[in-house]
């Protein structure tokens, strides 16, 4: 791909484990990208609880920021600024504005006070905001925090892209793809629901006003510009969820198209046409980026970190060489395996938006007989990482369809930090029986960031033109192997197995009260 020429969107995300920066041009190419990992503190004494320093955001985005500027040669060419970031996390202010709390997406502080959560009183929740509430969302949150004695007031409640955005330009506002994580938005109407609001004694005035994605809400200015290294001026848009983002950057616009945006979790979408639920609450309903459109999730779950984890628990090397190793450990598995039962838990899930969907404890299954034969080896165990990543989000699709009441389409697309793994694709693609695209660069959600904010400031006229200039696919190609050809005739029956084995596994977690 050539260089990015022209006007640049500045894209700024706030993921799970990495901070990114991006400048992306009108053509869909990457000007320069950098990324930091990050990570949490623990909240003494209390299990499952996690903050951050909300200003540490700024100085690290604005290190990368700056690394950005040396790469390009400046950000003269920065023509609109957008923020990404993980959806569930979040931003506690005071009455004044000062920061009380940063919370992580995966801050689970509040999961016993959200236990009674699972009562079927609270299906009504779920019809009107897309999702279960329960620990995860801020609505959960909210009830740890009022049970503390003697804390600040809070004054508002902000996602992280909600307050960078208000940081970098001093308009305060959310958009509904974020705002819907609170589990306090009508996914139907898109503003917040009042009557989930009152039974929360949740005060409207805690919750920014809502605006369209993509609203440019005002200009680079501030203490929080310059740190990023930002002339004054450029205008800032309003962010939106990194899935959604992701999706844009796939491509995805049209109904009944199902993307994976595979980085950290591996969330699978299907675009809607109207804002539908699952009857059986598995499912979660966001709204989309488009107007008239909405996105159904059926989310895999950490399979990214779940590559990552086995990366550094067989190899001393980190980064590409360590994935590089990994997949070839994988590849020897798949060559060498037979008929094992091997499954391994350790991040890789079923949608389950009732449950919460991310379960406390890990497993690795095997049979007995297996180990004894010495078949549990490393490269089994490292091709399980990858199969369990395949099965998980070959029966999240399947689940999809079901939940929608429709047929699993035979093509879908693919983006983000995993499709370098091409192993994974490979399985995929033979595993689904369809046609599984790639999409081309170097960050999904960056790209539909930039997308999606140089429509914003008029480069592009529209979503699709944006789209049709930015974003490449190509087909995944699986060579023949005797080994996959193998694999993918077992595919179906090791998904079924997959499935009954997760299913028990969710099931003692469930008995334990977890």
């Amino acid at each position: 791909m050539s260089p990015a020429r022209g006007p640049l969107a500045a894209v700024l995300d706030v993921g799970t484990s990495q901070l990114k920066a991006a400048l992306v041009g009108a053509d869909g190419c990457f000007a320069g990208s950098c990324a930091q990992t990050w990570g949490y503190a623990s909240l003494s004494g209390v299990p499952g609880g996690l903050r951050f320093a909300p200003e540490e955001l700024l100085q690290v985005l604005g290190r990368l920021m700056v690394r950005l500027g040396e790469q390009c040669g400046g950000l003269d060419r920065v023509c609109a600024v957008i923020v990404s970031a993980q959806r569930l996390g979040g931003i506690l202010l005071d009455r004044d504005g000062g920061v009380l709390e940063g919370v992580p997406n995966i801050d689970r502080r509040a999961a016993a006070l959200c236990r009674p959560l699972a009562g079927a009183e609270y299906e009504e929740y779920y019809r009107v905001c897309g999702r279960w509430p329960g620990a995860q969302h801020m609505l959960g949150r909210m009830r740890w925090f009022a049970a503390q004695p003697g804390g600040a007031p809070v004054g508002k409640i902000l996602s992280i892209s909600d307050y960078l955005t208000w940081r970098l330009c001093g308009e305060m506002a959310s958009d509904p793809t974020t705002a819907c994580e609170t589990a306090c938005l009508d996914i139907r109407t898109g503003d917040w629901s009042q009557e989930i609001l009152d039974r929360e004694g949740l005060g409207r005035g805690l919750f920014p006003p809502l605006v369209p994605p993509g609203t440019v809400l005002g200009r680079t200015k501030g203490p929080a510009a310059r740190a990023l290294g930002l002339p004054e001026g450029i205008p800032v848009c309003a962010g939106a969820g990194d899935t959604q983002l992701g999706l844009l950057g796939a491509g995805a616009l049209s109904p009944g198209q199902q993307a994976v945006v595979a980085g950290s979790s591996a969330p699978v979408n299907q675009v809607l046409s109207g804002p539908r639920t699952d009857p059986a609450c598995r499912t979660v309903t966001n709204p989309y980026l488009a107007p008239g459109l909405w996105v159904m999730e059926a989310n895999a779950m950490l399979t990214g970190l779940s590559f990552a984890w086995a990366r550094d628990l067989l190899f001393e090397e980190g980064g590409a060489e360590g994935y590089r190793r990994l997949e070839a450990l994988a590849r020897k598995g798949l060559a060498e395996r037979g008929e094992e039962q091997l499954f391994v838990f350790a991040g890789a899930s079923l949608a389950n938006s009732r449950g919460g969907g991310l379960y406390p404890a890990g497993q690795i299954r095997f049979a007995m007989s297996d180990w004894n034969a010495g078949r549990v080896s490393r490269g089994a165990f490292a091709f399980s990482v990858f199969e369990g990543a395949a099965l998980a989000i070959l029966a999240n699709r399947a689940l999809l369809a079901q939940a929608g009441g429709e047929s699993v389409p035979e093509d879908f697309l693919m983006g983000g930090g995993e499709t370098k793994l091409t192993l994974l694709l490979e399985l995929l693609q033979r595993g689904s029986g369809g046609t599984l695209r790639r999409v081309e660069g170097a960050d999904l959600t960056c790209l539909g960031g930039a997308v999606l904010a140089l429509m914003a400031v008029g480069v592009h006229p529209s979503l699709e033109a944006a789209c049709a200039a930015m974003v490449r696919t190509a087909p995944v190609s699986a060579p023949g192997s005797e080994a996959l050809e193998r694999w993918a005739a077992s595919a179906p029956r090791r998904q079924e197995a997959w499935v009954r084995a997760w299913r028990h596994t969710a099931q003692e977690h469930t008995e334990k009260g977890e």
